[in-house]
Formats: C-alpha cells, sequence, structure tokens
C-alpha cells in the first residue's frame, strides 16, 4: 500500500495499493488534493508535473525533483534538505522560509521566485541556475551570490 501522510497530523492525505509514489503524487495533483505537510521524504519524483500544487510545509529531503514541473508551487516553509532540483522549473514558486540545505540547484529555473527567507548551504551546486527577477532578502544576496560562484569586484 503506497500513501502518503501528513507528517504533523500522521493522517493520510492519499493512498492507492496499485500506484507508485510518484504516481501517487501525480493523482493527488489531479485530483487537486493539496499536499501540504505531506511526507515526501527520498521520493522519485523526478520529470513529475507539480505546477500549481500547494507543498506548504512538505518534507521532501533527499527527493528527486530532477527536471520537475514545480511552476507556481507553493513551497513556503517546505524541507528540501539534499532535495535534487538538477534543471527543474520553479518559476514564480513560493519559497518563502524553505530549507535548502545542500539542495542541488544546478540549472535549476528560479526566475520569478521568492527566495525570501530561505535557508541552508544552497549554493554547493547551483551552478546555471537562473534567477532572474528573484526576490531575495537583502541580508541573503551576498551568501547567494558567493555559492553561485559570482564575485563583486
Amino acid at each position: 500500500m503506497t500513501k502518503i501522510i501528513n507528517w504533523k497530523t500522521k493522517e493520510t492525505i492519499i493512498e492507492d495499493e496499485n500506484l507508485s509514489m510518484k504516481e501517487l503524487v501525480e493523482k493527488a495533483v489531479k485530483d487537486n488534493i493539496s499536499l501540504a505537510y505531506a511526507d515526501l521524504k527520498g521520493a522519485n519524483l523526478s520529470y513529475a508535473d507539480l505546477s500549481h500544487t500547494n507543498l506548504a510545509g512538505a518534507n521532501l529531503a533527499g527527493a528527486n525533483l530532477r527536471g520537475a514541473d514545480l511552476t507556481g508551487a507553493n513551497l513556503m516553509y517546505a524541507f528540501l534538505k539534499t532535495v535534487n532540483l538538477t534543471s527543474a522549473n520553479l518559476s514564480y514558486a513560493d519559497l518563502t522560509g524553505a530549507n535548502l540545505d545542500y539542495a542541488n540547484l544546478r540549472y535549476v529555473d528560479l526566475r520569478l521566485v521568492d527566495l525570501r527567507g530561505t535557508y541552508g548551504d544552497y549554493g554547493v551546486y547551483s551552478s546555471g541556475a537562473c534567477l532572474f527577477r528573484a526576490k531575495i532578502r537583502k541580508d541573503q544576496v551576498d551568501d547567494l551570490l558567493k555559492a553561485l560562484g559570482v564575485k563583486i569586484i
């Protein structure tokens, strides 16, 4: 039985005995079921369409979101430690307060993303990230530029 639980309340969000975790997540998205506080730790969601999904507070630690479409997703306060976001599209997503500790941000599209209040060592793998018009707190700019390998002279 594959099921997604709310890590805060321990209640089942959605379950199905015949679907993989990725298929179950995609079904939840298709059925417009909120995945806020979902425990998706280590899930393989590569190339999944998660656009405009509510993943606020979700635990995605160690998840594989390579190439996933997270356009306009709500990832406020999500736990994204060591998540693989290589080549993912996060344009227009809200990452306010998210933990991006050691997240792989290579070639990720962060155009018009709200990164205010994010934290963690999010520059370990961030080469090629697109930050066009991203919203970043002033006190985070130096760390982010350093993480991206940008030197101001």
